[in-house]
């Protein structure tokens, strides 16, 4: 009779016992009641950046993070990935307090959410309250499992278990066979619970149940692990080091790559390359299959000086062999971590993942973690995931959000299709912005399309539009340059993973030298087919065919004059004025219970005064469901400023628009209109 994997666990439960100590031991108790002696959570809201942080043993080499994941690493290990993982930390090659940008603008408004999620934490654990534990500690970060579950364990040894990953905490819910909830700490919650419902732990702490359970998993494990090694093809990520030319180094094919010689990489094994890994993504530039065993390699000087940056540190690395791997390169397919159902940004962390400047790092990873990468069944099944796909939005949709007349509305959308980039100008309020991330989620509708907007000044530049030189600082502080993909080139890479349109919204698009900022994207925008060298760089691009561009140009800034001839052509470039009939069916379509005709004579007045169609006063500061309180300030906080701009040299031309003169014959129109 096969047994169940409960019924194997029990058994294994009932001869482990018998050799190994099922309470926390003296020496790791007496750590556990340091940490809470040094760190009262009564007084934890009163705890100092410097007492928090990693990393700066000159101030402080006891801090809440060191003991956290150094000192208690045998009451519930934290260990892999970097010092992000604590939210923030001292860097020693920066000399300055780094944090997790997503926490705040500065170290200290990052740490001061990371203790006030923190006191929440234990105020509602004090109280029993679990069911909003995941919820407070996501304010911190969706994947940073450590600063939830860490603490608590040491603080509340009797409710929590001293297990932090979230795919372990699956696993083991898996063995004894018990439902799997959302969220780490519901979790770790349910599994306790499940656990203290079977007689055979009755006299296991929590901390003798996590020793069970990992010696229970790797007993599993040896025994997959000798199947997987015989004739199984593995599959490895591989860590490109900031000093690899990968882009030179893969116009060999197959690629010559170093790997430490301690590794079992072997020919067949399925290999994954990645250029880039953040909290919320991890960015693949290829897949490849080991075709060669790996073997000492003479590599040819010149083949040396294409792919290492820093040859003096490469040969530093004497550990390495070669192995050859043939490429399918996959042009910075990215994986975004909130499509997938498990932590995975938290599980690569775990294995050792980060993007060093020197190492030359492998990583073997299971077939089920695989999957988010495109292997399936050890065949690699093309990178094709399903991202979440827009919300519809209809043409009829797109006609009642812009209340724009059909013929209006047909001429945009066909010159849209025909050119794949326009651009909207108008006078300031003319509703550009608006018109343009509609057109966008028109063009997206129920795709997996991206749209993005990005705001062009005048200290924009190529490097940051197309490409260019960033310094980089590696482990040691060091200073090297990449070749950084800039905003366009990164839009581009990502749409091409992408099945539908995508979109890129450019506001104020006129503010920066076009010119200049453009480069070669002049050439690619007349010639959508072709493909054409970057400068700087032997990278070779294409615009990719899903790829729109939305310009908006607000035509009241003078630099509209400096749009480059060679540019206009190159875009449909679609004029919007004032239309007052779009003001009266957006306040009546909203129900505001204003009424614009009183307004409407005078902003024509207005605009007939000013007597300039780049200068005109448009509609859209007049959308607003609450026009009848905000009328006032919008006109004198917001319009009449504007006027005195523009008429500044002949005041008195628009003293009969002062909100004085004007109030009275709003509010009584406004006053008869609601009688």
């Amino acid at each position: 009779m096969t047994l169940s994997k409960t019924e194997k666990f029990i058994e294994y439960v009932k001869g482990w016992q018998k050799n190994n100590q099922t309470v926390i031991p003296r020496d790791l108790e007496i750590l556990r009641e340091r940490f809470n002696s040094d760190f009262p959570k009564e007084k934890l809201s009163e705890i100092s950046l410097e007492d928090y942080a990693l990393g700066h043993r000159e101030q402080n080499s006891n801090s809440f993070c060191q003991q956290i994941e150094f000192d208690t690493e045998k009451i519930g290990s934290v260990a892999g990935g970097s010092a992000f993982k604590h939210g923030v930390f001292w860097s020693a090659s920066k000399q300055q307090y780094d944090y997790v940008k997503s926490l705040g603008d500065t170290p200290e408004e990052a740490f001061n959410k990371i203790k006030q999620s923190l006191v929440l934490l234990i105020k509602n654990v004090e109280s029993g309250e679990f069911e909003d534990l995941d919820r407070i500690a996501d304010q911190i970060s969706k994947n940073n499992n450590i600063l939830r579950v860490k603490p608590l364990s040491l603080y509340f040894p009797d409710l929590f278990l001293p297990i932090i990953k979230p795919s372990d905490l699956d696993d083991f819910l898996q063995i004894l066979n018990l439902p799997i909830p959302v969220g780490t700490l519901a979790k770790n919650r349910a599994l306790l619970q499940g656990l203290k419902s079977l007689p055979e732990l009755e006299y296991f702490d929590t901390w003798g149940m996590m020793c069970i359970l990992y010696s229970f998993k790797d007993s599993e494990n040896e025994q997959i692990d000798v199947l997987k090694n015989t004739d199984k093809n593995r599959i490895w990520i591989f860590e490109i080091p900031k000093i690899f030319d990968f882009q030179a180094a893969i116009q060999e094919s197959p690629l010559t790559y170093p790997v430490p010689k301690e590794e079992s990489v072997k020919q067949g094994d399925k290999v994954i390359f990645f250029d880039t890994f953040t909290e919320q993504s991890i960015r693949i530039c290829a897949i490849a299959q080991i075709v060669f065993e790996p073997q000492p390699i003479n590599l040819s000087e010149s083949y040396k000086k294409k792919a290492i940056r820093d040859l003096k540190n490469f040969n530093k690395n004497n550990g390495l062999q070669f192995c050859r791997a043939k490429l399918e390169p996959k042009s910075g397919f990215v994986l975004d971590f909130d499509s997938c159902q498990d932590s995975v940004y938290q599980r690569l962390l775990d294995l050792g993942l980060k993007n060093t400047a020197y190492e030359f790092k492998v990583f073997l990873i299971e077939e089920d973690l695989a999957r988010y990468f495109g292997i399936e069944n050890n065949k690699f099944s093309g990178l094709q995931l399903s991202p979440k796909n827009n919300d519809k939005f209809t043409i009829e949709d797109l006609r009642r959000e812009t209340s724009l007349d059909d013929p209006k509305l047909d001429r945009i959308t066909r010159a849209l299709n025909r050119k794949k980039q326009i651009i909207l100008t108008g006078a300031p309020g003319s509703g550009k912005t608006h018109l343009a991330q509609n057109l966008a989620k028109h063009l997206t509708s129920e795709t997996d399309g991206l749209i993005e907007t990005i705001q062009l000044h005048p200290a924009y530049t190529y490097e940051d539009f197309i490409q260019g030189l960033r310094p980089i600082a590696n482990d040691d502080g060091q200073l090297t340059y990449q070749m950084i993909p800039g905003r366009f080139l990164d839009f581009c890479d990502r749409a091409r993973t992408r099945t539908g349109n995508s979109v890129l919204i450019i506001d104020e698009i006129n503010r920066a030298n076009l010119a200049s900022v453009f480069g070669e994207l002049l050439y690619l925008l007349e010639y959508r087919d072709q493909s054409i060298k970057l400068a700087g760089s032997d990278r070779t691009f294409s615009i990719p065919e899903n790829v729109y561009i939305i310009g908006t140009m607000n035509t009241a800034d003078r630099s509209i004059a400096l749009v480059d001839h060679a540019l206009r052509r190159r875009f449909a470039f679609i004029e919007l004025r004032p239309d007052y009939d779009i003001l009266r069916k957006w306040h009546d379509r909203e129900n505001t219970s204003f009424n614009p005709d009183s307004l409407i004579k005078i902003l024509e007045k207005v605009n007939e005064a000013i007597n300039d169609k780049h200068y005109e006063i448009g509609i859209s500061f007049f959308l607003d469901r609450d026009l009848k309180n905000n009328i006032a300030d919008i006109w004198q906080l917001e319009i009449y400023p504007y006027l005195e701009e523009f008429f500044y040299s002949n005041l008195e031309q628009i003293e009969q628009f002062r909100w004085k003169n004007i109030e009275v014959q709003i509010h009584h129109d406004q006053d008869s209109f609601d009688g």
